[in-house]
């Protein structure tokens, strides 16, 4: 989970100078980020409680899919 976290981070986001890559600030527009998770946990397969944690965090999710 980390890992997929900090390799989407990599591409979007540059941690020195803090500031995004290769997208505009955000502003009143909506911006879509697509991620290629084939290779997401070995098999690509992941669940909507795995796609929720990655982009948004464990708020909301029930305990019991939490991953850590």
């Amino acid at each position: 989970m980390l890992k997929a976290q900090e390799r989407i981070c990599e591409k979007v986001y540059d941690r020195k100078r803090k500031t995004p890559i290769k997208f505009p600030p955000p502003n009143e527009s909506i911006h879509l980020l697509m991620v290629d998770s084939r290779g997401y946990g070995g098999d690509g397969k992941g669940d909507e409680a795995d796609w929720w944690q990655i982009a948004i965090g464990a708020d909301g999710l029930r305990s019991d899919l939490i991953q850590f």
